[in-house]
C-alpha cells in the first residue's frame, strides 16, 4: 500500500479490507489504522484527506503538466536559439567575406561587405516545434488555466515561423545533447502527438516522481509484534525479544554456521520455546484444499519448526468476511505435514478491530488473539 503522486495525480493504494464490501472511505481509514498501529505516523496526524472529484479527461493533466513545464524552461533559459548561416551585406565585417559576392559588386555597391556569419536566431526548427506544441495543446485543452499557460508560452514563442506539428519538423528539432537538453522532455512529447500516440499518465514510464511505499508484510508483523506480548499477559507464556541464533546449515570443513533462520515470533514458556509463528499478509481461500498457502510460506515454517525442535508452527493472517467472528475465538484450521507429527496451525486475526481507534473492538480482538495462541499452545508437545 502507499500513495504515488505523478504531474499533479495522487493515486492512493489501499490494502484490501477483507470486509466484503467496497468501501473507499473505510479503506482509507484502515490504511490510517495500520500505520498508526505500527507506530510509522503519529496518531496525532490522523486525519483523511478530501479531493474535489470530476470528470477530468486524464490527458488533460498532462497538458497541465506541459503548459508548467514550458513555463518553467522558457523562464529559465529563454526561447530556445539556435546558430544559423546567413549572407548578408554590411559596413562591418562579421565572420567571414564571401570573396564570390565580393569580386562581382559594382562600384556603386562596394561601400557594404558581402559576409557570410551564423547568429544565434529565434526562429528555428526546435522553437518552431514548442511553438506548435503550445498551440496544439491549447486547441485540445478545456482547462481555461491551461490555455492560459500556453498562450503565454506561444506569446514568448512568437519570433518562430508558425508550422504544423508533424513527424518531419520533430525530426528537424532533435535537442542538441548537453546544450539543450532541458527541452528534451517537451520534445519527446511533441514526438509523441506528431505520431498521434497521446501518453497514458497511468502507465509506467521514467519520469521523477514522489512515492512512499509500505510492505503490508512488514505492517501486520509490527502490529503483532506489539499485540501478542499483551495477549499473553496472564497466560504464562511470553514472546522472545529477539530470536536466539539458529542456522540451518554448518560446514563440516570449516564449523561454520551458515543460513540463519529469523523466525517472526518465538513465544517462551519459562524461557523455553513453546511455539514458533510467522505473520503473512495474505488472503485464505477456504474452498480450496491447502486454503491457497505458498509452498515456501509452508517450507519456511516447517524448516522453523524442526530446527527449534517443535511440534507445532503457525501461521498468522489478517481475517475476512468469512474468517472473522463476532463473539468467540478467531477462526483456526490444522493442517498436518504429512509423514511426520508436525501440525501446522493457521490463525486468521482480526486486524481491523485490532488496530481499531475504538477501545471496545481492541480488547475483543486481543482476547480472541490470546484464546488463538493458548489453543495453539495447548496441544503443544516437543520433539525429543
Amino acid at each position: 500500500m502507499g500513495i504515488v503522486e505523478a504531474a499533479g495525480v495522487t493515486i492512493e493504494m489501499l490494502p484490501r479490507s477483507m470486509a466484503g464490501r467496497n468501501d473507499e472511505d473505510a479503506d482509507a481509514a484502515f490504511m490510517l489504522n495500520l500505520l498508526t498501529a505500527a507506530r510509522l505516523v503519529p496518531r496525532r496526524m490522523w486525519h483523511l484527506g478530501r479531493v474535489a472529484l470530476g470528470s477530468v479527461p486524464l490527458f488533460e493533466t498532462v497538458i497541465r503538466a506541459a503548459a508548467v513545464e514550458l513555463q518553467g524552461v522558457l523562464h529559465e533559459h529563454g526561447p530556445p536559439r539556435r546558430f544559423h548561416e546567413v549572407e548578408e551585406e554590411m559596413t562591418t565585417i562579421l565572420g567571414s567575406i564571401d570573396m564570390v559576392r565580393a569580386m562581382r559588386q559594382l562600384p556603386p555597391e562596394r561601400n557594404r561587405v558581402p559576409i557570410r556569419h551564423a547568429p544565434l536566431q529565434a526562429d528555428n526548427p526546435l522553437a518552431r516545434l514548442m511553438l506548435s506544441l503550445a498551440e496544439h495543446l491549447q486547441r485540445c485543452t478545456k482547462s481555461r488555466r491551461s490555455a492560459a499557460l500556453l498562450a503565454n508560452a506561444a506569446d514568448q514563442l512568437s519570433a518562430a515561423q508558425r508550422c504544423q506539428l508533424s513527424p518531419r519538423l520533430v525530426e528537424l528539432s532533435e535537442p542538441v545533447i548537453d546544450v539543450e537538453d532541458h527541452w528534451r522532455p517537451l520534445y519527446d512529447l511533441a514526438s509523441g502527438l506528431a505520431r498521434g500516440v497521446n501518453p497514458n499518465p497511468t502507465r509506467a514510464g521514467s519520469t521523477a516522481t514522489n512515492v512512499l511505499i509500505f510492505a503490508l508484510d512488514d505492517i501486520f508483523e509490527k502490529i503483532m509484534r506489539r499485540a501478542i506480548p499483551y495477549a499473553l499477559l496472564g497466560t504464562g507464556l511470553g514472546l522472545a525479544a529477539s530470536t536466539p541464533k539458529r542456522y540451518m546449515l554448518r560446514d563440516t570443513e570449516t564449523g561454520m554456521y551458515r543460513l540463519r533462520l529469523r523466525p517472526d515470533f518465538l513465544i517462551l514458556d519459562c524461557d523455553d520455546p513453546v511455539l514458533v509463528a510467522d505473520a503473512k499478509w495474505k488472503h485464505l481461500t477456504l474452498d480450496r484444499n491447502g486454503l491457497s498457502l505458498s509452498r515456501e510460506d509452508v517450507f519456511q515454517i516447517t524448516a522453523y519448526m524442526n530446527r527449534y525442535g517443535l511440534r507445532d508452527g503457525v501461521l498468522l493472517f489478517p481475517a475476512d468476511t468469512r474468517t472473522r467472528r463476532v463473539v468467540g475465538a478467531a477462526w483456526n484450521r490444522d493442517l498436518a505435514v504429512e509423514g511426520s507429527t508436525a501440525i501446522i496451525k493457521a490463525l486468521a486475526i482480526d486486524a481491523h478491530a485490532l488496530v481499531s481507534p475504538e477501545r471496545v473492538q481492541r480488547d475483543r480482538a486481543m482476547v480472541q488473539l490470546r484464546d488463538a495462541l493458548t489453543w495453539a499452545r495447548g496441544t503443544h508437545q516437543q520433539v525429543a
